[in-house]
């Protein structure tokens, strides 16, 4: 059947339906009416739901991690130095930094920005997808976002996936709007809507400057388009793309002279076997499939299923901290999405539209991350779509195959919903009294002690060296979020030349180093420890012993001990 004639299900009629108390006679679509009856209750009710539990995990401290700490940095040098926030998106630091200059670095301002995000968020999905698909595939959707521990997260956390999340909505709410739902072609009079695609254009360019992975959504448009036979919407939409994207980048050069694309500077990591040792190579083609193994293991039996509430998160950890993946959940997740896919694909456009945006994004994710990144915010974002398509392929198998069983899609649903609360509850137990100790004065309550023993030093250190001296770290961006002092970062080893190394403390004037015993696993002191600095200062203290100099130590040798060095001449 051609893409053109699909036909869509009576539920786009329902709210006449309703108006004449006709009802269906079958159990899912008299869910439907239900849920289209009462939108309303059920729009201010998953954004109060998004408020009341965004703030009951709101989180004041920066993570361990440090990118949140990192987007910040470069907010407050764009906005002091007009210094290009490179390297990652950009246009997040940009929108940061208004507040930055406000505000100043006041954590819980900035914080809850992302709050206000993940609001908007919920406000556009509603209106992106109300009566474009089924009521009960929509509503119980929002509900299980708003509640969602692990999107709430980022409701308090100075990450770009919140506003990610809002840019996504609204792309994806104007996309449909113009190449699905009006009834105009399009593609009649280019003289009249040259405008929407210059807004379809300049949205998915606001995506790629704020994630590089939003590239693969040039993918989206030209599959979807295709199906529908858009030839010349592809073209427009990939030129005027091509324009924006370039004209920013002579911008760049101009202003900035930086005359590295944002996604070549990425990209070439990407292509490394290692992120962190290029020593090892570039990747080949084997090593990309090993990857989308590796990937789909990790991403789909481990993260995914706790998205949905079907396991939590502790679950499949290993003892030692180690993700504990599972090539039976990850055939099952495939199974299901691919299943989802097939059962939308002729009922629904929009639902089509949401199963290809989610696939894409995660196939080339999967192909383009090394599997050492290992963090759920990297496919976090693509969740809400994924959870619409299975929502949808789940509702359409019952309504149209299943129909003796239409019973437990509410049951899906009820499943989802108790898992989910379930993880989101005992998160927000542990975050509530972080918070309320957090708001009394203890800044450092909550973290572990190797966390707090090594912002108590830069602290320590930023206070009694002088301000022309530099102090090295191996997190330099948390340590300016508590002191307001830059410190020079030692990321990794770059050789195991005492002489190379000492040379490049004396080039960048580091005349004081601060060793933390940092762990491994979060969860507990195995004894195991980030030990990059150790492993930095070590050829140089067994050639030169008396060029580093014991300063001060906090937390005792059993505890997690921080501890500063002076290098000498």
């Amino acid at each position: 059947m051609p893409f053109e004639k699909i036909k869509f299900n009576d539920f786009t009629f329902m709210t006449k339906n309703i108006a004449k108390n006709k009802l269906p006679s079958d159990f899912l679509g008299r869910l439907d009416c239900h849920f289209e009856k009462n939108r309303k209750i059920y729009s201010y009710l998953t954004l109060g739901l998004t408020l009341i539990f965004g703030l009951l995990m709101f989180d004041l401290r920066v993570s361990v991690g440090g990118d949140d700490s990192a987007y910040i940095i470069r907010a407050y040098d764009f906005i002091h130095s007009l210094k290009y926030p490179s390297f990652q998106g950009p246009l997040y630091p940009m929108v940061l930094s208004i507040f930055v200059l406000i505000f100043g670095i006041k954590l819980s301002v900035l914080k809850f920005i992302s709050l206000i995000f993940l609001l908007i968020h919920i406000f556009f999905f509603e209106k992106t997808f109300r009566k474009k698909i089924p009521a009960s595939v929509l509503y119980p959707a929002l509900i299980l976002l708003s509640i969602n521990s692990f999107i709430l997260y980022f409701g308090s956390q100075t990450y770009s996936e919140a506003m990610f999340f809002t840019l996504q909505i609204i792309f994806s709410f104007y996309f449909l709007k113009f190449f699905v739902f009006e009834t105009e072609n399009i593609e009649k009079n280019l003289k009249i809507n040259w405008k929407k695609y210059l807004l379809i254009a300049f949205l998915l360019f606001l995506m790629t400057i704020t994630k590089s992975i939003a590239f693969a959504c040039l993918g989206v448009i030209f599959i979807f388009l295709a199906l529908t036979k858009k030839w010349k919407s592809i073209v427009f939409i990939f030129a005027m793309f091509l324009v924006i994207s370039l004209s920013w980048e002579g911008i760049k050069n101009i202003i900035w002279r930086d005359i590295n694309l944002q996604f070549a500077q990425q990209g070439n990591v990407l292509l490394y076997k290692h992120p962190y040792d290029f020593s090892q190579g570039k990747e080949d083609f084997v090593g990309y499939l090993g990857r989308i193994y590796d990937n789909s293991l990790l991403f789909l039996s481990r993260h995914y299923i706790n998205f949905f509430g079907l396991l939590p998160p502790e679950s499949n950890l290993t003892e030692e901290g180690y993700a504990n993946t599972s090539v039976i959940l990850t055939l099952l997740v495939l199974l299901i999405f691919v299943w989802s896919l097939l059962m939308i694909y002729k009922q629904n456009k929009t639902l089509l539209f949401v199963g290809l945006y989610a696939g894409i994004m995660l196939f080339t994710t999967f192909v383009s991350i090394q599997k050492y990144w290992d963090n759920n915010r990297i496919v976090i974002i693509y969740f809400p779509f994924a959870l619409l398509l299975v929502l949808g392929g789940f509702y359409y198998t019952f309504k149209m195959i299943l129909q003796k069983y239409k019973f437990v899609y509410p049951i899906i649903f009820l499943i989802f919903l108790m898992g989910t609360f379930l993880i989101t509850s005992s998160r927000i137990g542990v975050t509530r009294e972080i918070v309320k100790a957090n708001l009394s004065g203890d800044a450092l309550y909550g973290f572990t002690p190797d966390w707090r023993h090594y912002i108590e030093m830069c602290q320590w250190a930023a206070e009694n060296v002088p301000a022309n001296e530099v102090i090295a770290c191996r997190k330099p961006e948390i340590a300016f979020i508590y002191t307001s002092r830059r410190f020079y970062g030692i990321y990794n080893v770059t050789s195991e030349n005492a002489d190379v190394l000492l040379e490049n403390l004396y080039k960048n004037r580091v005349t004081y180093v601060i060793a933390a015993s940092l762990r491994r696993d979060e969860r507990s002191n195995t004894g195991m420890i980030i030990n990059t600095v150790q492993y930095y200062l070590s050829p140089i203290a067994e050639k030169y012993p008396n060029k580093i100099e014991f300063v001060h130590q906090i937390g005792t040798d059993e505890d997690e001990p921080a501890v500063i060095y002076k290098i000498l001449e």
